[in-house]
């Protein structure tokens, strides 16, 4: 497939030849950044074997939601405003992507002295970025387009078909436009110091509103409402950029289309063409703005001479959970550790916090889509409260799965240096930062809504899920037992999460046992016993263990 863009990519040589870039440079530099990707990651320092079976199933699983949105065509006749409907899941889709894997590609700096020595100018730099950026969107599209694009091949014919493959280019020309300009902005106007602060949290904002928007079709529930819906060249067709393409479609493919329509097309044209051009014009200085990225990135690194950071190194919440969780040995400082990286660093930020942001909002359609609906009044059952109670066994997974990953995983050398006769205070430390910053929050929320909703009289219910989520945390603790921040976040995309499926099943499946034993309530209260013994058990053997001895390279 990376042939293929390539090829695609040559063809435009012309183009790129007239806005003062090097097609021959563009070419090799893509190349090059295409057969890295499909390197495997890195662990420990050590390359990895490569893992495409993931990647290509992650495609396979595209595809499905692809043939998907071939439904649309099925819920209305009214095919601009179905290709619209489709292209506004496509920005949604792709944005939230782009924002969270390959945003950060435009800043990366690894490359520069290999290129910069070479004669490269601004323009070559930045276009062979966004194009390594397409090539990964345009993977994105192919699967999400190809079963559409058969569809309107067979029953509307070919005119329509090739339209709406370059309308799939424009709209990831369009989605790309839209976050990256947005971020050279940043490059060229914010100080370096402060820049990647301020791009790490607007991802983080970013995903969250792709995701709701991504979701909000969840809200409607029945697709009967959407029963021969016409959206594309009626004034509610203004209101996102995939029905101004599905505008465009119309535009191109029938001779009724109304005026709004052609309107609306003629918006979808102007975005793409002026996010192009804003791109190539904010391109100047582009290779200067990256090294002076990199230069403050090291200065901020470096600790000045004669003086001590003293940053973080107050925190009432995190010493007294240390002191109230952790003894004063390997747990602490394990402890200690985590919470500072957890609380420091930015990666780990971008990797977690959109990832817990999804699961509230499925939760919350789940719960509130009927009254929305107006279909029956709000209310909850004891099922509701159980699916409220094994939530928080996401709440641990995601975040503890997501300290084995860091940029700077080479330094977990440290791990593997030093000697230590108890290695299991450190991942007990771990968990425990976890289950301090995040957990414990949530618990208090959700238990106390339990209490007072539900009553008093399901506090077993609390205790049995509390003790059953905190033992299949640890489980997966204990299966998955890297060192801490030892893996590249590239390792972090499509390996390592047969240890995380695996536990989310049996918590799901527990869950649905626990429901079970709602009817035999003496078993119950015995099942809860048997859960806590185990679990305190585990946890006194786990922090006395010496299994792994005092001798270095134990990990």
């Amino acid at each position: 497939m990376n042939k293929l863009f390539l090829w695609l990519v040559s063809l435009f040589n012309p183009v790129w030849r007239s806005i003062g870039a090097d097609p021959k440079a563009i070419y090799l530099i893509l190349k090059a950044k295409l057969l890295m990707d499909d390197r495997g990651g890195m662990m420990m320092g050590q390359r990895q074997k490569r893992k495409k079976g993931m990647e290509y199933m992650t495609f396979i699983f595209i595809g499905i939601f692809g043939l998907c949105l071939v439904g649309l065509f099925m819920i209305t006749e009214h095919y601009a405003t179905a290709v619209g409907l489709g292209f506004s899941m496509w920005v949604a889709f792709i944005g939230m992507m782009l924002i969270t894997e390959m945003s950060e590609n435009l800043f990366d700096q690894r490359d520069l002295y290999v290129l910069l020595s070479r004669p490269i100018n601004d323009f070559t730099l930045s276009i062979s970025r966004i194009l390594h950026i397409a090539v990964f969107a345009g993977k994105f599209g192919l699967c999400l387009g190809l079963p559409t694009l058969v569809y309107l091949a067979v029953f509307a014919g070919a005119w329509p078909a090739f339209v709406y493959f370059l309308l799939s280019i424009l709209t990831i020309v369009i989605t790309m436009t839209g976050t990256l300009v947005f971020y050279l902005l940043l490059l060229r106007h914010v100080d370096s110091a402060k820049l990647k602060k301020i791009v790490g949290y607007f991802q983080i904002v970013a995903t969250f509103f792709f995701f709701i928007a991504y979701q909000l079709p969840s809200l409607i529930g029945d697709v009967k409402v959407l029963q021969n819906i016409v959206v594309v060249g009626k004034p509610l067709g203004f209101t996102f950029p995939g029905l101004w393409l599905g505008g465009l479609y119309e535009a191109m493919t029938t001779t009724t289309a109304s005026p709004l329509a052609y309107a609306q097309g003629l918006l979808a044209l102007i975005a793409a063409g002026t996010g192009l051009w804003f791109y190539i014009r904010q391109s100047r200085g582009y290779a200067d703005r990256l090294l002076q990225l990199r230069v403050a990135g090291a200065e901020n690194a470096a600790e000045p001479q004669g003086t001590t950071s003293t940053s973080g190194s107050k925190s009432p919440v995190r010493d007294f959970l240390a002191g109230w969780l952790t003894r004063p040995n390997q747990e602490r400082v394990s402890f200690r550790f985590h919470w500072n990286v957890m609380l420091r660093d930015m990666g780990f930020k971008q990797r977690t916090y959109p990832s817990l942001v999804y699961l509230p909002v499925i939760l919350v359609i789940t719960i509130f889509r009927d009254a929305f609906m107006g279909e029956e009044e709000f209310s909850l059952g004891d099922g509701m409260m159980l699916m409220l109670l094994y939530f928080l066994l996401w709440i641990l997974l995601i975040p503890l799965g997501q300290t084995k990953y860091s940029e700077n995983y080479r330094s977990s050398w440290i791990f593997e240096a030093t000697a230590n006769p108890y290695p299991n205070r450190i991942y007990y430390g771990q968990f425990m930062a976890v289950l301090g910053m995040f957990y414990l929050p949530m618990a208090l929320l959700i238990y106390t809504a339990v209490l007072i909703y539900w009553g008093p009289s399901h506090w077993i219910d609390i205790l049995l899920a509390m003790g059953t989520t905190l033992l299949f945390t640890l489980v997966y603790n204990q299966t998955d037992k890297d060192a801490p921040f030892s893996r590249s976040k590239e390792d972090a995309k499509f390996g390592n999460i047969g240890p995380f499926l695996l536990v989310a099943f049996l918590g799901s499946i527990f869950g649905f046992g626990h429901w079970a034993l709602q009817l035999f309530p003496y078993v119950l209260m015995a099942a809860t016993v048997v859960v806590w013994c185990v679990l305190l058990g585990w946890i006194w053997y786990l922090r006395r263990d010496t299994n792994g001895g005092a001798a270095a390279g134990t990990w």
